[in-house]
């Protein structure tokens, strides 16, 4: 039984064994480091019970420094793994391997699921030349790595970028590119929203007029809403995200007795579901 586990005993040198003298009785012994045995697995009922005579303590350390603790990675999923047990999202590199260090969170909003993505920040010079990173100096960041990666969803969904509105199409698997320290915010919905927004075509100044907001499909979302003035240019104190639950929902210009005259663009966007919509009032 033990050899159906294929563990690599050159992967998991790293480990280190926390009793010494065990002895496999009804059990197999799966692994040796340095003439100890440090799993066992023994049938029992329809299954299998596992002992991993190993310490794991120093796990959290050694991940901090250049990613290490490759072993206890490589053990624990290769344990699970005879379960079926696999992560819902991972995350690797070009050639299928492990990106390096990555935080992945979930969350549920409505019918919605958002998948976080986030790689730490790591030593430029211990990623130099891997497969699939870039250096580069960036305005904002300073020298930063950018990766390219590919992410395994939960399933298969209409992918919406929510940091960027890029639609990913139904699929269960994104390719895109990562920069250390930047976050990326996948939504998963059953089916894409269109967005339509109506209100009046003039309005005087000092007037606040209401457009109505509705989407093609129910459900609850989070619909931002950008307002540009007569000049092009965006308007915060006008802006705002708006919580819309089921059925239509209303957006507000709140326009100022000393506003410029023109026209004033609306676009709301829905963040999850990627659609979005256009209006203008003319502002007299």
């Amino acid at each position: 039984m033990a050899k159906t586990f294929g563990l690599d005993a050159g992967a998991l040198g790293g480990l280190e064994a926390f009793e010494s003298g065990l002895v496999p009785r009804g059990s197999d012994a799966l692994l040796d480091v340095a003439g100890r045995s440090t799993a066992f697995v023994r049938p029992l009922g329809k299954g299998f019970t596992v002992y991993l005579n190993a310490l794991f303590d120093r796990y959290p350390q050694a991940r901090k420094q250049q990613y290490g603790g490759r072993e206890v990675r490589a053990l624990l999923s290769t344990v699970l793994g005879q379960l079926g047990v696999r992560p819902t999202v991972e995350v690797t590199g070009p050639s299928g391997a492990s990106a390096g260090p990555t935080r992945i969170a979930r969350y549920h909003f409505g019918d919605a699921e958002i998948v976080g993505v986030l790689q730490d920040p790591v030593d430029l010079e211990t990623v130099h030349g891997r497969d699939g990173v870039v250096i580069y100096d960036d305005s904002r960041l300073g020298r930063v790595a950018r990766q390219e990666i590919e992410i395994r969803l939960p399933r298969t969904a209409e992918v919406v970028n929510v940091r960027t509105g890029e639609g990913y199409g139904k699929t269960d698997r994104v390719k895109t590119t990562a920069v250390a320290g930047e976050a990326i915010l996948l939504a998963l919905v059953p089916a894409r929203a269109t967005l339509a927004l109506s209100g009046p075509a003039k309005a005087t100044r000092g007037e606040h007029p209401r457009f109505a907001l509705t989407a093609s499909l129910p459900g609850k979302r989070i619909v931002r809403c950008h307002v540009r003035g007569a000049d092009g240019g965006f308007i915060p104190e006008y802006s705002r995200n708006m919580l819309v639950e089921g059925g239509p929902a209303s957006f507000v210009v709140p326009t100022a007795l000393d506003d410029a005259t023109g026209f004033y663009g609306i676009r709301c966007t829905d963040l999850l579901g990627g659609g979005s919509a256009e209006a203008r009032v003319e502002l007299r």
